[in-house]
């Protein structure tokens, strides 16, 4: 290329750099479509438009990677915000974020949903929300706040109460946060999500009746020092009915129908009433009324019978009161397990009173209930449980039918403890089964006694009972069968044997258990016969083998003919029926003496021997003993 006419070199030169220079100030402002193009024949200036092109063609393909790459991060952005905001719509949470610097915090639409203000603005601050917090939990939620900005905790988490709505109804709350601090550990900001945990912990998703968590968190609101309060618990137990419906839903129809109940024949309010134990309504009311007044109200008008559709459930209520003056500790959880003391003990009153209310007798009583299950958990682990034996005695022979094994508690400081404290305490805490594996176990070393074995032979049976809880297990008759597996002992030489309480509340299942049992091989006996209302049915329903006939028909024979006469009817009754009889709590020598008149020769009771350990019948005397009961018998 040559310069035009009349245009000198340093001209074109200069117009070339001014060209170039153009460029580069339209780059400045951010246009990098350019190209440059010069009209000159000086070889530098050709050389820098070459470069200057170059870097403007690396930086357009520099922008278009970057660009792509912007793309692609709003892209992922988009698509973890819509994740994202899935979880926390599908968690159904609030979501917030404070800044402590300026006290703001910043709410979502849910979060205002959630405390009862879904039309306010979504800025806030902390001193506003806690307002709207219960009295209580206030401080609760200003010492976690403090905690995290202390550096105390990393996280903040807290559980908390709103304030009553203008139904009176309480919404249960659960916070939790996350910190993000500078170089230095300053909080610049705390974010989370708040979780409304109401049905979850604080109703019954079934009844929407409080849980035993709200009722002890009401007690706790309530000045319980200078303010009574009373407790009244209510037990329905169904004991039968129609198969219409599902258990759960006769229970949770029981449970409703007992809450209206308690609204009804409570005369002073206003009450709160509750699930407690799963399976209890609670009514917690103020003590304008005497708990005697109470009392009187609910005995006699809680329903043994319920019509739920077209099924009619047949129920056992028991009802437990306690009220805040009569106890030593005004503590919530003691007001409640007073109630439920008093509920538990309903069933050893006579038949039909279904109202127990707590005294300072029964919190004495309460207390040694509590003694008794931490020794009773003390022996379980350290294997204080044993047994001993007592002989049930064949006086046409002088010799041993069979050894009933009794629990003991042999404590190694106190010796042996009564066995019907710790026996009540493991029925109440659920460990009967511990304590009876232990038992069974101590029972049957004499089955393994090489001296018993010689004494009495080979023949007689080890009776064991069989606890109520036990025998209501849907798993119960493996269960038994494991457990007399585990003893080592052949089955034909097992007696097992229930009583009528064992198996009132389901006779049914209880027959179908017991003739597993009795099918495996084991011997089934109906214990303490007599002292049941309607025992002469169950020799009908049961598979039983053997009757045990109560002390409680043996103790006026001696003094009554008619005792006699009702003693002798029932005991032909059972052998004619293919029972096999035995006469327990024989005590003297008069009632052996009127009893062996009856045609049978199996007796139990103290006058032939008391309860003791296996070794103590391997020692001489116990067997002459019976020899002598025998001639005497005969002298008479």
């Amino acid at each position: 290329m040559t310069d035009r006419p009349g245009r000198s070199a340093s001209s074109s030169t200069r117009e070339a750099i001014a060209q170039i220079a153009n460029t580069l100030c339209d780059v400045v402002d951010n246009r990098f479509d350019l190209r440059v193009d010069v009209d000159s024949d000086d070889l530098e200036v050709q050389k820098l438009a070459m470069l200057v092109n170059f870097v403007l063609e690396q930086i357009r393909r520099n922008l278009g990677e970057v660009e792509e790459a912007r793309a692609e991060l709003e892209k992922r952005v988009v698509e973890r915000t819509e994740r994202l905001n899935l979880v926390i719509a599908g968690a159904n949470d609030g979501v917030w974020e404070w800044l402590p610097d300026t006290d703001q915090l910043l709410v979502s639409d849910r979060w205002l949903e959630q405390i009862g203000h879904p039309e306010s603005s979504r800025d806030w601050t902390t001193a506003r929300w806690i307002e709207l917090v219960h009295r209580r939990d206030a401080p609760r939620i200003r010492r976690a706040i403090r905690r995290v900005l202390t550096g105390e905790d990393e996280h903040l988490r807290v559980e908390f109460r709103l304030r009553e709505d203008v139904l009176g109804q309480e919404r249960l709350m659960l916070a939790r946060g996350a910190t993000l601090r500078d170089h230095r550990g300053h909080v610049l900001r705390l974010g989370g999500t708040q979780t409304d945990i109401t049905r979850r912990f604080w109703n019954d998703p079934e009844t929407g009746l409080f849980t035993e968590r709200a009722l002890l968190a009401h007690l706790g609101d309530l000045d319980l020092d200078s303010e009574d309060s009373i407790a009244v618990m209510v037990r329905m137990r169904i004991l039968g009915g129609s198969a219409t419906s599902s258990p759960e839903e006769s229970l949770r129809a029981v449970h409703q129908h007992v809450a209206h109940r308690l609204t009804d024949l409570i005369p002073h309010g206003p009450l709160r009433i509750g699930l407690t134990s799963g399976d209890t309504v609670t009514a917690i009311a103020p003590a304008a009324t005497a708990p005697e007044l109470i009392s009187a109200n609910l005995e006699g008008l809680m329903e043994t019978t319920l019509v739920v559709g077209n099924e009619r459930l047949w129920l056992r209520p028991a009802v437990g009161i306690a009220d805040t003056s009569t106890l030593e500790s005004r503590d919530p959880a003691m007001l409640l397990e007073s109630a439920r003391t008093a509920m538990r003990a309903v069933r050893q009153q006579p038949a039909g009173a279904v109202t127990r209310v707590f005294s300072r007798r029964f919190q004495q009583r309460m207390l040694a209930d509590r003694d008794a299950e931490n020794v009773l958990a003390q022996a379980i682990g350290q294997q204080w449980i044993t047994a001993h034996l007592q002989p049930v005695v064949d006086m046409a022979t002088g010799g041993v039918h069979a050894f009933e094994g009794l629990m003991r508690l042999h404590h190694p400081e106190h010796g042996l403890l009564p066995p019907g404290v710790y026996l009540d305490a493991a029925q109440r805490t659920g460990s009967i089964d511990a304590v009876t594996r232990q038992a069974f176990a101590a029972a049957a070393e004499a089955m393994h006694c090489p001296a018993m074995a010689e004494r009495f032979g080979d023949g007689f049976l080890l009776s064991l009972n069989i606890a109520p809880e036990q025998l209501a297990s849907r798993t119960a008759a493996d269960e038994l069968l494991e457990l007399i597996h585990d003893l080592d002992t052949p089955v034909h030489r097992i007696q097992l044997e229930v009583t009528e309480r064992s198996v009132l509340n389901d006779p049914a299942h209880a027959a179908n258990v017991l003739k597993r049992l009795q099918a495996a091989g084991a011997i089934i006996a109906m214990d303490d016969f007599g002292t049941g209302y309607s025992s002469l049915a169950y020799l009908q329903q049961l598979p039983l083998d053997v009757l045990k006939i109560d002390k409680s028909l043996v103790d006026p024979v001696t003094s009554s003919d008619r005792a006699l006469r009702v003693l002798t009817t029932i005991v032909r009754l059972a052998e004619d029926i293919g029972l096999q009889v035995v006469i327990e709590g024989v005590e003297t020598e008069a009632q052996l003496q009127a009893v062996s008149q009856l045609g049978t020769n199996l007796f139990q009771g103290f006058l032939l021997a008391r309860p003791q350990t296996p070794q103590a019948f391997t020692r001489p005397g116990f067997l002459d003993h019976i020899a002598h009961l025998q001639h005497r018998l005969t002298l008479r």
